[in-house]
């Protein structure tokens, strides 16, 4: 059984595993390590000290005070419910992250993101004393809610000064404040979901997840929109197995990915229309300013209806534009090297394929009513 995470070149992990249980002696060996480092950098005495020195142990400190909370939470909740509990190997990872713009799968630009907590793997063995699997499934739920608001809350609690406090967001978080703002707040299960996925004013890619979800016999609780955090754009979510109480606690990315795809098209049109000839590259080069503002304006202000029907028109114009003055042979290779395996990347590939600019209209009219 195995835990898989992606890394990014630039990015510094904490990598934390509670094997059982993190051990006090354990949390004190951190705690005087960065005591030490705090010691050295306020005398400036920066002898064999390393970015791992500094670092690496603040991210580790972090990662691995997620799990000691944790589990003392779970402990005493699993005792006061009735259930028995063993921890199953499991990791929390904290980084400093960072966000990487792509325009045609390589990295164009980098910027800091913040510091991030990724719990991949979080498991554990439970047993109800007197046998009723009820008490099981209400402790998993009552430590699904614990562990996704430690994610925010652990780094809240290390890093937050009484002048500077820091906010950090997890999925019962991002629900908490959806619920605070009046966004409708919904249980989507088998028997509703063709009347409430509609409703629905989320990115694709959450839209697909619940869908995916509900479809295996899962329950999602998730807000009818996105919130705006601190300049955090997105969507908490919560994936739960009514049979066991085990659940998935999510957070959407916001609008970074859409951004930098309509900011590659945008100099897709630009590059297509040098190829064309004078005339067409003037035009271009008089609306591509326009079309770049708008984006701004789309990414900010928007509804998630509408961002999909720009990109369906401009996806619509670029086949255009490649049916007239590239070869088809150009054509399959970039589809074949570009093209994610995503919502989008499968629209592309559609509208290359010889979906009309009228169709595609039709269809964007279809999906934006209601």
């Amino acid at each position: 059984d195995t835990a898989t995470t992606n890394l990014t070149a630039g990015e510094y992990y904490g990598i934390g595993i509670d094997a059982g249980g993190i051990a006090p002696q354990t949390m004190l060996n951190s705690q005087a390590q960065l005591a030490n480092v705090q010691s050295r950098l306020q005398a400036q005495d920066f002898t064999g000290m390393t970015k791992d020195d500094i670092l690496g142990s603040l991210l580790y400190t972090t990662a691995i005070s997620y799990y000691a909370e944790y589990d003392m939470m779970d402990q005493t909740q699993a005792k006061v419910m009735g259930v028995v509990i063993a921890r199953v190997p499991s990791d929390a990872i904290f980084s400093v992250s960072l966000n990487v713009s792509y325009m045609f799968g390589a990295a164009t630009n980098v910027s800091e993101a913040g510091l991030k907590m990724d719990v991949q793997r979080n498991l554990e063995l439970t047993q109800a004393t007197d046998g009723n699997n009820n008490n099981v499934i209400q402790y998993m739920l009552a430590s699904g809610v614990n562990s996704s608001e430690l994610e925010n809350g652990v780094p809240e609690q290390l890093f937050s000064t009484p002048t500077n406090p820091v906010q950090g967001i997890s999925a019962v978080k991002a629900i908490q404040i959806a619920n605070n703002e009046g966004i409708p707040i919904y249980s989507v299960n088998q028997s509703n979901i063709s009347t409430i996925l509609p409703q629905l004013q989320l990115p694709s890619d959450v839209i697909s997840d619940i869908q995916n979800a509900v479809n295996a016999g899962e329950v999602v609780t998730v807000p009818k929109m996105q919130i705006t955090y601190n300049g955090w754009i997105g969507v908490g979510y919560i994936i739960i197995d009514s049979t066991t109480g085990a659940g998935s606690y999510m957070i959407s990315g916001g609008l970074g990915g859409a951004m930098i795809l309509m900011l590659a098209l945008g100099f897709a049109l630009l590059a297509l229309s040098i190829a064309a000839g004078p005339i067409v590259f003037a035009i271009v080069a008089v609306l591509l300013p326009l079309y770049l503002s708008f984006i701004g304006w789309l990414a900010l202000e928007a509804s998630p209806a509408a961002r999909d029907c720009v990109f369906v028109i401009t996806m619509a114009a670029i086949s255009l534009l490649f049916e007239v003055w590239v070869a088809d042979p150009l054509i399959d290779f970039w589809l074949e090297a570009y093209v994610p395996s995503s919502y989008i990347g499968q629209l592309i590939a559609v509208i290359f394929t010889g979906i009309h600019l009228t169709d595609i209209g039709e269809k964007c009219l279809d999906s934006t009513s209601p």
